[in-house]
Order: C-alpha cells, then sequence, then structure tokens
C-alpha cells in the first residue's frame, strides 16, 4: 500500500457493506470493523476474513463496538479477543496507560493520559492470546466488585 499518499487510504472508507472475497482481500493491508450484531457474510467471507488475518498475517482492528459483533461465531470473538460484557463505569474520565510504546502508531501517544469514553469491560478475555498496547490504569480505578478486564487497544 501506498502510505505516503493518504487518497489511497481514504478511498476505501466506506459505511456500505463491503462485497469482499478472499481474492479482493489481497488488495488490503487491514479491515476494520465499528460494527454491531451480526453482519450479512456468508460462510466462505468469513472464511476469507479468518486466512487474511491468520494466514496472510494481516491486520484486522476492531473498534468499539465491533466485541458485540458475531457473538455467535467463536472463531471472530477469539480473533477480536473477547466480547462485550459491561462498561462497569458508565461514561467517565479513563486513566489509560501505554503498555506498548515501541509499537508504530503507539509513538505519538504519552506514556499515560486521560480520555472521557464508555470503556467496555470485555469477557472470555486472555492477555496470553493478544498484545496489548493501552490499558486503563488499574491503580486509579475503582475495582470494588468489579471483574477487571479492561483493555484499551490490542493486537491480533
Amino acid at each position: 500500500m501506498d502510505y505516503d499518499n493518504p487518497d489511497r487510504i481514504l478511498k476505501w472508507l466506506t459505511k456500505k457493506k463491503l462485497e469482499y472475497n478472499a481474492k479482493n482481500l489481497n488488495d488490503f493491508d487491514a479491515v476494520l470493523f465499528y460494527t454491531g450484531g451480526d453482519l450479512e457474510m456468508s460462510a466462505e467471507q468469513k472464511a476469507a476474513l479468518l486466512s487474511f488475518v491468520r494466514d496472510d498475517g494481516k491486520g484486522f482492528v476492531g473498534v468499539h463496538s465491533a466485541t458485540i459483533t458475531f457473538t455467535d461465531w467463536p472463531e471472530y470473538g477469539e480473533m477480536i479477543g473477547g466480547y462485550f460484557d459491561e462498561h462497569p463505569w458508565g461514561t467517565f474520565v479513563a486513566p489509560i496507560l501505554v503498555e506498548d510504546p515501541g509499537f508504530p502508531g503507539m509513538q505519538q501517544w504519552p506514556k499515560s493520559f486521560v480520555l472521557k469514553d464508555e470503556i467496555y469491560q470485555i469477557k472470555d478475555f486472555s492477555r496470553d492470546k493478544v498484545r496489548v498496547l493501552m490499558r486503563l490504569d488499574a491503580t486509579k480505578l475503582d475495582l470494588n466488585n468489579r471483574a477487571f478486564t479492561a483493555r484499551i487497544s490490542i493486537l491480533r
């Protein structure tokens, strides 16, 4: 991909359903889901997406509500690192730590910062299966009666 040409990157941003298959996914370095619920994808398209990430080593980015997508598709849940459980703190000023500052895209972030957001707690999350890029600072949270599995950004 021509990363020096923003038009090359931006021309593929769309809210429309992407009609893709194994052949045309080769045109991309990553796929981003900012989705929720079950998407209209055939078994062939699901297999192509998994192969794109697992076999080809390409990227998958799940943003916010992507963890409430395909809740009946276990392979998707494994790929995204778990599913939405709750947002125990509601919308709040979230204390965030950059855990992997050496990863491309993390350099512009300070080591710690705050962000007002609705942070999702994830069920079936395991740090052993993902690379955590950012996380909540547990030392600055009210963890009473809460299972703490909140990560902000992961790499799969």
